[in-house]
């Protein structure tokens, strides 16, 4: 990797426009979020933020054959270069961060992703998490929060090779 990572500039993700199916975008992940399942249909969803240090973007991967390729390579700080994604308008009312474009990218089949190294960021790190119960966790991936509490002592316990645990 080289010693400075040339990422996609403000003005180049300016020029982005709604339902481009060719977006080419490097930049590093600043956020996760956990993928969910939406709508009626219970479509996974997984949520990352890209970012060239000053702008950043929402990526969305949709269907957990998607998620489950690419969530266990994504970390905090990963530089990921993205072609053929998708870029989609957002509803700018929602948008919480004033970083964020009014673009979101889509993540298809067609996209290739790939990652180009880490990079170095002295800024601390939020990771978001959902809090759930101990029955709410089957099936769930991503980073969460347990809510609940053990009804049991903490004490020893032998199998039968009578070694400790």
């Amino acid at each position: 990797m080289p010693e400075t990572m040339e990422y996609t500039t403000n003005e180049e993700l300016a020029e982005i426009v709604n339902k481009d199916q060719n977006v080419e975008i490097i930049a590093f992940v600043e956020n996760l979020i956990a993928p969910v399942q939406v709508g009626e249909k219970k479509w996974w969803l997984f949520k990352v933020i890209l970012s060239n240090g000053s702008k950043k973007i929402m990526v969305l991967t949709w269907g957990k054959e998607l998620i489950e390729l690419y969530q266990p390579q994504l970390t905090i700080n990963k530089i990921v270069h993205l072609e053929k994604a998708t870029s989609k308008l957002t509803n700018s009312n929602f948008r919480k961060d004033e970083a964020l474009i009014d673009y979101e990218l889509i993540v298809g089949k067609a996209t290739s992703v790939k990652f180009l190294g880490i990079h170095v960021n002295d800024q601390p790190v939020h990771v978001v998490t959902r809090t759930v119960s101990f029955p709410d966790t089957v099936g769930l991936l991503g980073p969460i929060r347990i809510v609940g509490w053990l009804k049991t002592k903490f004490s020893l316990i032998t199998n039968q090779n009578n070694t400790a645990s």
